[in-house]
């Protein structure tokens, strides 16, 4: 008993450290992950030089996002609410790269090395949510030429939020989600070099 107990808990250990990297993969350059799925940009994309800068809009409705101004903040930035929805192939393909990874070190009393058993699919599921969220969320506020307005406040699902989506999670289906970020625009290099100058 000890034994197995001491092997749950080594697993879950791993599992909580893939979490939180996954999960700095997607506002910390250095950490960025391998692309997986067919929108494969996270955070660690954002500090290209937008495209286009379009703070001012109350609402974007894109093909697969929604961005909504909630609030104004201050030093320019604002409180936005994105629905975004994650196709199946990308959650699907998420779902495959996950399971591999995990398989590699797998070993549960009971369970041949290299299996993932029932009660662990669970997690693998909220890692897969997580590693979607990085990838779309960061190509979403990236298309807006936009970044966290604080480093130390990032987007995060609710518990209840990533209990229900795991619950309701199918890997080739794809999945919806709603959340909350603070942002402000990035500023354009010519505008730093153009104040520099002057």
């Amino acid at each position: 008993a000890g034994f197995a107990m001491a092997c749950l808990r080594k697993a879950f250990a791993a599992f909580s450290l893939l979490a939180s990297v996954t999960m700095s993969n997607a506002f910390c350059p250095s950490l960025s992950a391998p692309a997986v799925g067919a929108r494969p940009h996270g955070f660690s994309s954002m500090r290209l030089r937008p495209q286009f800068r379009i703070p001012a809009l109350r609402m974007v409705d894109s093909d697969w996002y929604k961005m909504e101004k909630m609030e104004d903040l201050d030093g320019g930035a604002a409180k936005y609410q994105f629905t975004v929805d994650v196709d199946g192939q990308m959650s699907k393909d998420s779902y495959i790269a996950i399971m591999k990874d995990f398989k590699k070190n797998a070993q549960f009393p009971g369970f041949r090395k290299g299996t993932i058993p029932p009660f662990m699919i669970p997690k693998v599921k909220s890692f897969v949510i997580l590693d979607c969220l990085e990838k779309t969320l960061g190509e979403a506020v990236r298309e807006q030429g936009m970044e966290l307005a604080d480093e130390e406040k990032k987007p995060t699902l609710s518990d209840e939020q990533v209990s229900t989506l795991t619950k309701e999670f199918q890997e080739a289906d794809g999945f919806q989600y709603t959340i909350e970020a603070e942002l402000k625009p990035i500023e354009e290099e010519a505008d730093a070099e153009e104040s520099a100058v002057a």
